[in-house]
Parts: structure tokens; sequence; C-alpha cells
């Protein structure tokens, strides 16, 4: 993490945690994820992570952090097709990352095991 662009600190665990240089009542702070995990890669935030000090220490800044995933597939009547989807971490909802493939009847979806490639056989030969 870093504080108002220094102040670096290193946090390895879920919890509190305490910048070693204390920001002075009423002056501005500003926590930032400088490095993410990378075993494996994840995307980090903080959140709650800017705003000025008042009487007291700040306790609501927490980092968020996920691991990106690959892409699901699933056939999609609005592109009448087959289209890839990652979750975003923001709202647990589906979205679309592309448009793979124009199939107007899919009979079965096969994905790869990296998640690299979707297989789609036709109901319609």
């Amino acid at each position: 993490l870093t504080n108002n662009g220094g102040d670096n600190f290193a946090i390895g665990a879920n919890g509190a945690f305490t910048f070693v240089t204390p920001v002075l009542s009423g002056a501005a702070y500003n926590v930032a994820v400088l490095t993410p995990p990378t075993g494996p890669a994840q995307t980090c935030s903080a959140i709650g992570g800017a705003g000025t000090v008042g009487g007291a220490n700040v306790a609501n800044v927490a980092v968020y952090c996920y691991t990106p995933t690959v892409p699901r597939y699933a056939f999609s009547l609005s592109l009448n097709g087959i289209g890839s989807y990652v979750v975003d971490p923001a709202t647990g909802r589906f979205k679309l990352t592309g448009r793979n493939m124009s199939a107007a009847s899919p009979g079965a979806i096969a994905v790869d095991p990296t998640g690299k490639y979707a297989y789609v056989v036709s109901s319609t030969w």
C-alpha cells in the first residue's frame, strides 16, 4: 500500500493495518494499492481510501483483491450466437467481453481446460 504517494507499507493478510507515518488531523490521506499480489495474479483497490483525517484514526479503508476469472461462454439470444463473459467483481454480474460465433441453433458447447477456446456443434446439420 501507499499513502499520499509515499509511506509504502506491505500487508500480507486480512485485518487492520497502520502506516508508519501518521497523517495529522485535518490533512488529506490517499491510500492506494502499490503492488498487487502475484501468486495468483490479482487486481486490487483501496475502498474508502481517500479523505480527510478527523479527530481519530481512519478505520474505514478496506483493500479488496480478486483473481480475474477466465471467460465463460454462453449462448445469447440477443447476440444470436455464443458470447464470452467474465464476472464483474464490482457488481457480480456477467460482463460481455466478446462475441465469438454466430450460430442460430447450437447443440452443444465445449470449452478447453484453459478456457481459451470454445467449440460449438450446430444442432441444424
